[in-house]
């Protein structure tokens, strides 16, 4: 074990190779020696011996680690220290870690910033974009960081929710979705203790990093169930990022925090670019620097004239941020607008989307031929919706049925003076703060908890992952109420779809926002499972993206979906409209669940 550890040790010095790094800062102020946790433990004592157990020993057993999973420890105390630096996952980090249980003697105070600034150091050390981060906070109360003279009570509070926030600002802007955060309070607390480390998730969340908060810990199972959820979407991370192609790597970002968006005017971190037509006397054609295409079945890509390459009459140009506010499995979303002669944004809010991954070689995909699959997906699927909203107001089972409605977008083409060339697929912006995913791409459903509180397999909007149930929780959201059943008619929509197409395809992973003013609901980067295709991480053997999982995910829809009385009747109808019969045919035994 020790030579396997050894030549693992040597491995992990190519940064390259590391597929997760976890950082964990565990409080070791004076504070820590108290006998209050599970049996009269000592809290530092059932940490050290959580994180042994929790982390790499279950991690080692379940084969969910290996040496390619790097272990951090920072030791937060007045002066910080790294007591484990980048060591691998195997049984000998377990004995190091039940050794501190010996060796490490809580004192003195409990610094934050500090720590995190130690933390970030670590981070910093593996530009790896393949690995997946994680950071847990472990501390038993308020900070001894003493950062200016005289602060007391709020006021010190209030300047240490400052810098901490903009130490996680830092890390969450590189890493986003890359980065979970796990904070757990040890022990029992009182009202106030919290706040900054929960200040801390609020602004991970802002970059959308998965986070989890504990506001209590005092027995070994807490701990336990905290060290498994944010270990859970390390894996997911991992999982996500292992299934890209050899020939492509995660491309380097920085993220907008999600409050920033949509301020109204241009700041520093934009680009702009205005109309030009120029004449190319060589290949004698004239270009333009902005051009704006969509995809047509059967007609191949079509350019809009120069009249309509805006949708606002005094539009002269775009703007775009240069950072992305938004992350998906295959795509990042920034801001996009119009503007008019005087550099001033004019008509609503786009977003533009673009690929999450280049190829390992720099050359990159051609921006036309990564969105095509997107746009080939959105028609079909329109496709399905209008035939939906077709037959759902001859429904007799429900009445005043929302409309599906998916975005429109098309593909901009943007030609700057030095010659480079960047392209991306725009569509509307929607109501970000609301949006919410129906179903998934692999079976998963949307749920309502009894407190009211939306969430998406355990996973809450912006995918910010919440444990604590208190009414204060991070991004609880009790005016999200509609009388219409959350996830009933989009889940009666994608049953609809694989009947509509004959058993072959099936629309899920429906994410958007209903708007109950207009009884609609209004969807955007639909996935489509077709079962003529193969199932694999390649996207040249799918026909909708690497997203298409083809018959296995419409078998995964199949397993979690209930027919509703209204998926019978769409059904009928379509059968009636079809073939003039209610009898039923060989295509009745395509239906997603069985039926």
């Amino acid at each position: 074990m020790e030579e396997a550890h050894q030549n693992a040790l040597k491995r992990a010095k190519q940064t390259s190779s590391w597929t997760t790094h976890t950082v964990a800062i565990v409080d070791q102020s004076g504070s820590m020696r108290e006998i209050d946790m599970d049996k009269l433990v000592m809290r530092s004592d059932l940490v050290w011996l959580n994180l042994a157990v929790d982390i790499v020993a279950k991690g080692l057993q379940s084969g969910e680690r290996g040496d390619t999973d790097i272990l951090s420890i920072v030791s937060m105390r007045t002066r910080s220290e790294i007591v484990i630096k980048c060591q691998p996952f195997d049984w000998i980090l377990y004995n190091t870690l039940v050794d501190l249980l010996k060796c490490s003697q809580p004192c003195g105070g409990g610094c934050y910033i500090p720590a995190l600034e130690i933390a970030q150091e670590l981070f910093a050390s593996c530009r790896n974009t393949h690995c997946a981060k994680s950071l847990l906070f472990l501390s038993d109360g308020r900070p001894s960081d003493h950062i200016r003279k005289g602060d007391c009570g709020r006021l010190y509070e209030y300047h240490m929710i400052k810098y901490t926030r903009a130490k996680i600002s830092e890390l969450a802007s590189i890493a986003g979705k890359r980065l979970s955060i796990c904070g757990i309070g040890i022990g029992r607390p009182i009202s106030h203790d919290f706040g900054i480390v929960k200040a801390m998730l609020e602004e991970a969340s802002e970059y959308e990093c998965p986070v989890v908060f504990v506001k209590s810990c005092i027995s070994s199972k807490q701990l336990s169930t905290a060290f498994s959820v944010v270990t859970k979407a390390t894996t997911t991370t991992k999982t996500h990022i292992s299934e890209l192609d050899s020939d492509e790597i995660l491309r380097e970002f920085r993220k907008q925090p999600l409050k920033d968006v949509g301020l109204g005017h241009l700041t520093d971190t934009w680009k702009t670019l205005d109309f030009i037509r120029r004449y190319d006397y060589e290949k004698e054609r004239s270009h333009r620097s902005i051009v704006r295409t969509r995809w047509v079945n059967g007609q191949g890509w079509v350019s809009y004239p120069s009249s309509e390459v805006f949708f606002h009459p005094e539009a002269v140009g775009v703007a775009f941020e240069t950072r992305w506010f938004g992350e998906g499995r295959e795509r990042l979303v920034k801001e996009f607008r119009e503007i008019d002669r005087n550099m001033r944004f004019v008509g609503p809010c786009y977003v533009a989307k673009d690929s999450i991954s280049v190829r390992r070689d720099g050359r990159g995909q051609e921006s036309k031929d990564f969105h095509k699959k997107f746009l080939k997906s959105h028609i079909d699927a329109q496709e399905a919706a209008d035939k939906f909203n077709e037959l759902s107001p001859l429904c007799s089972v429900q009445t005043d049925i929302p409309t599906i409605q998916f975005l429109e977008c098309s593909v901009y083409m943007l030609t700057f003076e030095n010659g480079t060339r960047e392209g991306f697929l725009v569509e509307p912006m929607i109501d970000f703060r609301n949006y919410q995913k129906f179903n998934d791409n692999q079976g998963g459903l949307m749920h309502t908890h009894a407190s009211g509180r939306r969430n998406f397999n355990g996973i809450g909007k912006l995918s910010t992952i919440y444990e604590d149930d208190d009414e204060d929780s991070i991004g609880s959201d009790d005016n999200d109420e509609t009388d219409i059943p959350v996830g009933q008619i989009p889940q009666a929509f994608s049953c609809f779809s694989c009947y509509y197409f004959y058993g072959k395809r099936l629309v899920c992973d429906l994410q958007g926002i209903y708007d109950k003013s207009l009884s609609l609901y209004r969807l955007t980067d639909p996935v489509i499972h077709s079962r003529r295709y193969k199932c694999s991480t390649s996207c040249s053997n799918e026909k909708y993206g690497r997203t298409d999982r083809g018959g296995q995910g419409i078998s995964d829809f199949r397993r979690t979906h209930q027919c509703s009385p209204l998926c019978f009747e769409l059904r009928s109808l379509l059968r009636e409209e079809r073939h003039g019969t209610k009898k039923r045919n060989r295509h009745d035994m395509e239906l997603p669940n069985g039926n």
